[in-house]
């Protein structure tokens, strides 16, 4: 019994001293990663892996670690790249704080808790030659092909950020969580090529409640293009897909192929518009882009749109067609839907549509414009219901028929000049209950917007009990003839 109380104590003792001699080993080395010497090591071992990674040249005014922390902070990053002495560098970063893996920091795989950037500059220029102040990366073997990173961050914050394209300014401030991505370079083609994944971030809209969304796509950049396929984006309901490519960086030209599927409810509740109760659009076709035009055309369709206020009320309407946007033109055409128990087509022409979407006032000549919709078999009940709004009076007498006809609107200079041409039948229905009346109308006129003047060339209105004729002009001194 002695002899093994002793064998005990003996081994107690030895966990006793190799905890400790552990606990003195970490001490040590945390202690080692404060002293300079450390910091030395590793800022050199920073410069030169991001050299290789970025094939410029890099400075670093300041590397500190808090090891209890595993955080990392550096101070005054600069990448020169290919631009001229005296020229903004390829990068500038004033401040960044890192939670990271300190082995990941030595090694070509990158991985972070939190990554904040203070006041990151960006700086692309492109010459007359084509190219660009984009260094290349040097090979560290013979291979053709070299992987430069891995990186996955938690949580991404830019703050004070700047896109220097050319002689442009775009500023960068945002926030993004779950980022992952990698870079590869391929020394024959002269081409990055990699990745990107985001799995949450949030966009602020005025004071609109954030708009949450998650996204992918795959990449390459070479001398004169970048490409890019894959691209997935999704919020709210809504996804959107494409692939494309921006070519010619001194004056930039995007052409792009997509998909959309956009939630209406979602997105009105986003814009502020609470009247879209449901809904769905979706739109598949091409768009290209350059710095003075651009041009989106492809097929729409609405499915299941539903929208009330105090003067309409729709529920589950139908539309599709093709559309055509330009910075001077709107067009729908062949456009073919159901709504209010019947269908309809349509055809629609607008000049100067940026006027009428920012609400400004174009001048002479600067709007103009057509809306040509035919109706056919649109329930009467189900269009003084959806037109009642609030009042119940037109609903509950209950009229009966169907909708047949036309309405054209044209306008020139501004919308609020337009004059609505309607022309419609309404004939009763085959059977009838006993609570229903059949309707049998016609109605033929025109409608100044400007004015609210009221052209009746003819109206009839029959029912079994009772008969209405109408001519005439309503307006402020207007005559109706009624018979």
């Amino acid at each position: 019994m002695t002899g093994r109380h002793r064998r005990l104590g003996a081994f107690s003792k030895l966990v006793f001293l190799s905890g400790l001699l552990l606990a003195l080993l970490t001490s040590l080395v945390l202690w080692y990663t404060t002293t300079p010497s450390f910091e030395r090591r590793v800022r050199r071992r920073l410069i030169v892996a991001i050299e290789r990674a970025s094939g410029g040249r890099a400075e670093l005014s300041r590397f500190r670690v808090v090891p209890f922390r595993f955080q990392v902070e550096i101070e005054g990053l600069t990448i020169h790249g290919r631009e001229q002495p005296g020229d903004v560098p390829l990068t500038q970063i004033d401040r960044v704080s890192a939670v990271v893996n300190l082995r990941t920091l030595l090694g070509g795989n990158f991985g972070f808790h939190s990554l904040a950037l203070d006041h990151p500059v960006i700086h692309l220029i492109w010459y007359a030659d084509g190219s660009s102040n984009r260094p290349r990366p040097q090979p560290s073997t013979a291979a053709n092909f070299e992987h430069l990173f891995s990186i996955s961050i938690d949580k991404l914050s830019i703050t004070r950020g700047e896109l220097l394209w050319q002689d442009h300014r775009i500023p960068l401030n945002f926030a993004l969580n779950d980022l992952t991505g990698g870079l590869d370079y391929s020394f024959l083609r002269r081409e990055y090529s990699g990745t990107v994944s985001l799995g949450h971030a949030e966009t602020h809209l005025s004071r609109q409640p954030p708009v949450v969304w998650a996204g992918q796509s795959a990449f390459t950049i070479g001398q004169d293009k970048i490409t890019f396929q894959g691209l997935k984006l999704s919020a709210a309901g809504s996804w959107l897909e494409a692939r494309g490519e921006l070519t010619n960086f001194n004056d930039p030209h995007l052409t792009a192929d997509y998909n959309l599927a956009l939630n209406l409810l979602q997105a009105g509740a986003i814009l502020g518009q609470s009247q879209l109760k449901a809904g769905r659009l979706d739109l598949a076709g091409n768009a290209s882009w350059a710095t003075d035009n651009f041009l989106c055309s492809g097929r729409f369709a609405i499915a299941g749109l539903s929208w009330k206020d105090s003067r309409l009320t729709l529920n589950n309407a139908s539309a599709g067609g093709k559309f055509s946007l330009n910075p001077s033109k709107l067009t729908l055409s062949q456009v073919q839907g159901l709504i209010l128990g019947g269908s309809f087509t349509s055809e629609v022409e607008m000049s100067g549509w940026q006027s009428v979407a920012l609400k400004k006032n174009p001048g002479k000549n600067g709007q103009s414009g057509s809306i040509k919709v035919r109706i056919k078999e649109i329930s009467l009940a189900e269009l003084m219901a959806s037109l009642a709004g609030q009042s119940r009076a037109f609903t509950s007498v209950g009229l009966r028929g169907s909708v047949w006809g036309a309405a054209d609107l044209r306008w020139k200079n501004a919308i609020q000049d337009a004059e609505l041409s309607l022309g419609l039948n309404v004939s009763p229905p085959g059977h009838t209950s006993p609570n229903e009346i059949p309707v049998n109308a016609i109605v033929n006129g025109t409608y100044n917007v400007r004015n609210g003047d009221a052209t009746i060339r003819e109206l009839f209105l029959s029912t079994p009990a009772s008969s209405l004729r109408a001519t005439g002009t309503l307006a402020r001194r207007g005559l109706v003839r009624l018979a």
